[in-house]
Order: structure tokens, then C-alpha cells, then sequence
């Protein structure tokens, strides 16, 4: 008895090309253009395993088995990666290390931080800036702006406006026992038979309000009446 034969199924292909867009590949990244047999004329494509990039940037001279064309990156330097790696047609890894610099601050703006007069200011040119702008007022303590200059390379202090305190008059209503205050002050406030029945002090040396409160007790009557 004779086995029939099974007739052989046609061969599966599948063609593959780098494709355009970037893929993110345990930790580095797939690059490549995107690749046409021109003898296929399905116009299909595939992407690489993205798995096949290292997970950690490899060594150049060490053995590869990607496709020339593709590139791995690792590392981030303000958005930018710093290390790139390509099999090259000779089967190793070439790879591309690059510096990485931080920005210069903009040209335009003032530090962060108040500098001190004599410092560098080198990234700084021209610039005048201004600090402590917004505390010459009560909550503020009343303290004077700062100004700077950028000139001859050095940090340079500039005369500012004063800050001048208003004339510290009594508040219409009674403070808060503690709350800021500013001059040497007694406010009475309430009548209790032409006494007042709260009195305020504030003392330029203490800064805060010390308010004090009394009953009102009326006169005794005149025994003769």
C-alpha cells in the first residue's frame, strides 16, 4: 500500500525594511529609513523587532547581528540623546558619544537668585534687574527694592527708589492683639462714660499690636440725690 503524497505548500516570504517613523527599544530607540524592494510590487512593509536593540548602550567592536541601517540612541541631554549606536556592514557596533552641555540661561533674563555686587555676569550683558519689588509695604516690612547692572563683566549695585512708610495713623476699627503695626501708636476705641473701653499700643520697636479691653462699669449714683 502506497502513501499518497502530500503536495508541498507554496513558500511563505516575508520581506522586511526599516520603517520611517522611531520606536522606543528597551531603553534606546530604532531609526531608520524606510526601505522598498523594488522588486515587490505589493508595496508591503514590516517593521523590525524593536526588541532587538540592547537594552543598555553596547560597546563599539562588540558583535551585532541588526540590519545596517538601523540605529539605536541611549541617553537624554535636555531632550537629546547623547549616545548612538549602528551595526556596521562589518557585523560590530560602531557607536557615536556625545557631550553633554547645558544650555545657556537666555540672554534676556535675570537670575533667579539676587547675585551679589562683583559677581560675574558674563551670560548676563547688559541686563538691569530688579529684586525685592514687591515688599515695600506693611506685610514686606517696608523693605526697598534692589537693583543690578550687568556691566564690564561683573555684577554692579544701582540706587533704587526708597521705600517710605506711610505716616502710621490708628486703624478705624479696633486690630488684632499680635498683628503687624508700624510707629509708636495709642488708639482708644469704644466710650464707656467718656472712657474707652479697648485701647490699642503699637510700639515701633515690638512691630505688633497689643490691644487691651475693659468692662464698662457705670459711676456710682450720688447718695445725695
Amino acid at each position: 500500500m502506497q502513501r499518497k503524497k502530500r503536495p508541498l505548500r507554496s513558500p511563505f516570504v516575508m520581506t522586511f525594511a526599516a520603517a520611517a517613523t522611531t520606536a522606543i527599544a528597551c531603553g534606546g530607540q530604532v531609526e531608520g529609513p524606510e526601505k522598498k524592494n523594488p522588486e515587490d510590487t505589493r508595496g508591503t512593509t514590516s517593521v523590525p523587532n524593536a526588541d532587538s536593540c540592547p537594552s543598555v548602550a553596547p560597546a563599539g567592536g562588540a558583535s551585532c547581528a541588526l540590519p545596517a541601517s538601523q540605529v539605536c540612541t541611549y541617553g537624554n541631554c535636555y531632550g537629546v540623546a547623547i549616545t548612538r549606536v549602528q551595526c556596521s556592514s562589518a557585523r560590530t557596533w560602531q557607536v557615536v558619544e556625545a557631550t553633554c552641555n547645558p544650555p545657556p540661561p537666555p540672554m534676556n533674563a535675570c537670575p533667579r537668585t539676587e547675585p551679589k555686587a562683583g559677581a560675574s555676569c558674563a551670560t548676563f550683558a547688559d541686563l538691569q534687574c530688579v529684586y525685592n519689588g514687591s515688599r515695600c509695604n506693611e506685610a514686606g516690612g517696608y523693605e526697598p527694592e534692589r537693583h543690578y547692572s550687568c556691566g564690564s563683566g561683573v555684577w554692579v549695585a544701582q540706587p533704587a527708589p526708597e521705600c517710605v512708610p506711610p505716616v502710621p495713623t490708628c486703624p478705624s476699627s479696633p486690630p488684632n492683639d499680635g498683628a503687624r503695626c508700624t510707629g509708636d501708636l495709642v488708639c482708644p476705641y469704644g466710650d464707656c462714660y467718656g472712657s474707652p473701653t479697648t485701647t490699642a499700643r503699637c510700639s515701633t520697636q515690638a512691630g505688633r499690636w497689643s490691644v487691651f479691653t475693659s468692662t464698662c462699669n457705670p459711676p456710682a449714683l450720688d447718695a445725695g440725690r
